[in-house]
């Protein structure tokens, strides 16, 4: 099922050029790229930009089955393919899960507890092949809905890029998307989780904003940061890598630490040949 969704969701286009993952050519790479390649045009071309990162609370939790199949009906997996054994099969994943609690007391010698099962009308599996790619076509048509705002997706890693020359006209702006984004989280039934939602106002010395537009989301102020995480990198206000390369210097030196305390019990020809790898990078 997973093959066959697949090659038929690549075959056709459907999911959308600003999805990084599960696309061919796409990674956690094109993604950063995409991302800072945009920032650094606004900036040469004078203009202001703000990042806002999103964090959703349990997003695969709360997907709900019959909107997915809709969706997929949408986009053109019905008329023979819904009589083919492979979409029997796909839309009995979704429609037949159930779930229940089983409780097992250790001090108790056979106290046992295991409640009624139930029908899960949402929710995909995450740890499964299926699971993350159901959420990029439950969150496909996001770009569409934020036409003032940038975005970059990752599965469920959500940024949104907000471009402007005018100061008051950027407020307006990121009032909008915001706005915007709101009601397409609640219609798709979708949380924000506003304590790791933060945003960066990227500057170069000469660009740097006095007045950060106000970023205000279901009533609560989103935090500006100076750096934070980003797909696996640290991604910083003026684009420096200072601050990346120095996690970056104290993970390996860990592991130069680790490498050199094992030397006595590994081969000395592996260890000779990592330990000259690991200490030109610490350097």
């Amino acid at each position: 099922m997973y093959s066959r969704l697949i090659i038929f969701l690549n075959k056709n286009n459907i999911i959308t050029e600003v999805q990084n993952r599960f696309r061919e050519q796409k990674s956690t790479t094109t993604a950063i790229q995409s991302f800072i390649e945009r920032i650094q045009e606004a900036l040469d071309d004078g203009l202001q930009a703000i990042g806002i990162f999103f964090n959703l609370t349990k997003a695969y939790d709360v997907l709900n089955h019959k909107v997915l199949l809709d969706k997929l009906h949408s986009y053109g997996m019905r008329g023979n393919i819904n009589s083919c054994y492979d979409m029997i099969r796909f839309i009995s994943y979704l429609t037949d899960q159930k779930q229940f609690v089983d409780i097992n007391q250790s001090s108790h010698i056979n106290s046992k507890y295991i409640s009624s099962c139930i029908m899960l009308k949402c929710k995909v599996l995450q740890g499964s092949a299926l699971g993350p790619v159901l959420f990029l076509i439950h969150i496909n048509d996001l770009p569409l809905n934020v036409e003032d705002g940038q975005s970059v997706l990752f599965a469920d890693d959500i940024t949104l890029l907000i471009i402007e020359r005018d100061e008051n006209f950027l407020q307006y702006k990121v009032n909008e998307v915001v706005k915007k984004l709101e009601y397409w989280f609640k219609k798709k039934n979708l949380t924000i989780n506003i304590g790791k939602t933060v945003a960066m106002s990227y500057h170069t010395k000469q660009s740097k904003l006095l007045n950060r537009p106000k970023i205000t989301c279901r009533n609560t102020d989103i935090a500006y940061k100076s750096d934070t995480k980003f797909l696996g990198i640290h991604i910083t206000e003026n684009l420096k890598w200072t601050t990346h390369m120095h996690i970056l210097k104290l993970q390996l030196s860990k592991v130069y630490y680790i490498v050199k305390s094992v030397q006595g019990i590994v081969g000395w020809g592996t260890i000779s040949f990592y330990h000259s790898k690991f200490e030109s990078l610490v350097r």
